[in-house]
């Protein structure tokens, strides 16, 4: 199992904190220098995730740089969407398409989340299953609707508040099965000229098209944030001093 990790937007609702920086590397933990990023990538490799693939755009270099101290601990490998600017995720991954021949976990580089969300993922049984929390509808935000066996049935920012079965947190494992109708996704778009679709999209069509199965897993009780605005980021850095504890603990174990 493999991780692709998405890190290559420019953020421009969070400048000037990301004027020079990717998102992914604003710190969580001032003092300790950890960054988003930086979270992510040791809780793969305490799970046993050591195959890496990074999708770089803005500030390309500088991320290249700051993950060089991984070297030797983990695989990772960088995919530069040098298009950044005008294309959305789907398109980012369509270009790591070389990679997708296997089951991944596909991380949003914008999320915080509890080191549980990632194992929960990680150890299911189904072949592909996505985190998603009960939280006050948002029309930003990308969410769900299930059906009774769990199973996401459409996911996309364009779910009302009324059909809404939770939000979509960017922490996601995608199995041979479903991976293969999503690279059917991520081609049809490539096909067309949409470049400007989120990945959500992709995983919607390859169900929608395809007839592909991913289920949920509720991570509503294991704190999960997202990080758009300022008022996350400060979220982010409060709930992150909170389970400092149990971070440290997969760090030196």
């Amino acid at each position: 199992m493999k991780a692709i990790i998405m890190a290559g937007g420019p953020s421009s609702r969070l400048r000037p904190l990301t004027k020079y920086i990717p998102k992914c590397m604003l710190k969580v933990n001032i003092h300790e220098d950890t960054t988003i990023i930086d979270t992510q990538i040791i809780m793969l490799n305490h799970f046993g995730i050591k195959d890496i693939v990074v999708v770089t755009g803005f500030a390309a270099d500088k991320l290249k740089n700051h993950l060089s101290k991984y070297k030797g601990v983990v695989n990772i490998k960088f995919v530069n969407n040098k298009k950044y600017l005008e294309t959305y995720p789907a398109y980012a991954f369509w270009l790591t398409k070389k990679y997708l021949n296997d089951t991944f976990i596909y991380l949003n580089g914008d999320v915080v989340f509890h080191p549980k969300v990632l194992q929960m993922i990680i150890k299911s049984k189904k072949d592909s299953v996505t985190a998603i929390k009960k939280a006050s509808w948002d029309a930003e935000e990308v969410n769900v609707i299930t059906n009774k066996k769990s199973e996401i049935i459409e996911i996309g920012k364009h779910i009302s508040k009324e059909l809404s079965s939770g939000e979509f947190v960017g922490v996601t494992k995608i199995g041979k099965e479903f991976g293969k109708r999503f690279i059917n996704a991520l081609d049809y778009f490539k096909s067309k000229n949409e470049n400007r679709r989120f990945a959500a999209d992709a995983i919607n069509l390859a169900i929608q098209n395809w007839g592909g199965k991913i289920h949920e897993i509720d991570m509503t009780k294991w704190p999960v944030v997202e990080i758009d605005t300022i008022k996350d980021y400060n979220e982010a850095k409060k709930f992150w001093n909170s389970i400092k504890n149990d971070f440290e603990d997969i760090n030196t174990n």
